[in-house]
């Protein structure tokens, strides 16, 4: 059964992660934010599961000790995607080519060693491992500065249980313990790349709650138009007297239920005055007021202190909400003395 599982593994990894790769990284370069390390991760995992499957039933070819290349690319793109998330340029992974030629140097050399057949394979049962441990800490050490979100932080635990169950399997061998714990293994390694599709499609539960939403307007009409622009309205004075969007926990959820409305109405009164959803609504609500913040020449405090003051719970989330809304970055306004502030009423449609 263990073998069977293992195969069964290896093809859900190798072909969700070719299949929805190839579609985030085309995602990724339509325009779309999104971090590209997440397709390349994914893709690059498949195809790591690709060469195991070749060689399961070719055995020891040129292509097939490839399996040993992939690997050494899974830490630089955990690195990579950690920086990613926090924004913040990272002195161990500026994307610049000379250091990012010395990060893939390994990979490029193990590549040529297998290509003439070369390659130190019993050394590398260790040397991988390590190499993919050595990135996950420094990715850690990057998270960690720039407050990252619990997306990054739990792919980075998947990642240390992964290298964890690798080196149990290597030391136990062939005996049928070492074989369930390769196969548990491979399990870890799916769950990696669903947590990666996951993200990459970014808040799936939005999507299912938009889809849900569309087929129930299919049903009914919507409220009046009038009844939407006066919801929003209360919407806007409760915000502008009592500025709950500042708090990280203040969410559609809250704001309905302070304004004794059906979470439905408050959201399509959102979408249909702003154009945005809910979120994103209270997003530019809160990256209005870091501008605002940005504005006064006497400020002082860390872009991270303002956002955490202005109702973001994350670095992470600041940077991709102000950038989507701003247009720049925080620290390119904060560079640049920039001062314009977002009208609240950009979005509206009447």
């Amino acid at each position: 059964m263990t073998p069977d599982l293992q195969i069964l593994l290896k093809q859900l990894i190798a072909f969700n992660g070719l299949v929805f790769g190839l579609a985030l990284a085309a995602r990724a370069l339509s325009g779309r934010r999104l971090n590209p390390a997440i397709p390349a991760m994914i893709v690059t995992m498949s195809v790591l599961m690709i060469l195991n499957l070749l060689h399961d039933r070719l055995g020891n070819t040129p292509l097939t000790e490839m399996r040993f290349v992939a690997p050494l690319l899974v830490g630089p793109i955990f690195l990579w995607h950690a920086t990613g998330e926090v924004q913040r340029p990272s002195p161990l992974f500026p994307l610049s080519p000379g250091p990012l030629a010395a990060h893939l140097a390994p990979a490029a050399v193990l590549a040529l060693l297998a290509a003439v057949g070369q390659a130190p394979y019993a050394a590398l049962q260790i040397l991988i491992p390590l190499h993919i441990a050595g990135y996950l800490v420094a990715a850690g050490l990057v998270a960690r500065r720039g407050r990252a979100g619990p997306w990054t932080w739990a792919l980075l635990g998947l990642g240390a249980t992964a290298i964890l169950l690798n080196i149990i399997s290597i030391l136990l061998g062939a005996v049928s313990g070492g074989r369930a714990v390769e196969a548990l293994l491979f399990a870890v390694l799916l769950a990696t790349v669903c947590a990666l599709i996951i993200l990459g499609f970014s808040a799936p539960a939005e999507v299912l709650r938009a889809a849900v939403e569309s087929v129930r307007g299919k049903r009914a009409e919507d409220p009046d138009p009038e009844a939407l622009r006066a919801i929003m309205a209360r919407i806007e004075a409760l915000l502008e007297a009592e500025t709950p969007h500042l708090d990280p926990g203040f969410r559609l959820e809250r704001m309905a239920r302070r304004l004794g409305e059906p979470e439905r109405r408050v959201s399509r009164a959102i979408n249909h005055c702003r154009g945005l959803s809910a979120p994103d609504f209270l997003n530019l609500r809160r990256v209005e007021a870091v501008q605002r913040r940005l504005a006064d020449p006497r400020e002082t405090a860390s872009l991270l202190e303002i956002a955490l003051d202005c109702g973001f719970n994350s670095k992470a989330t600041f940077n991709r909400a102000f950038a989507r809304h701003a247009g720049r970055t925080p620290s390119q306004v904060r560079a640049e003395g920039r001062t314009e502030i977002l009208p609240a009423t950009s979005h509206f449609t009447i």
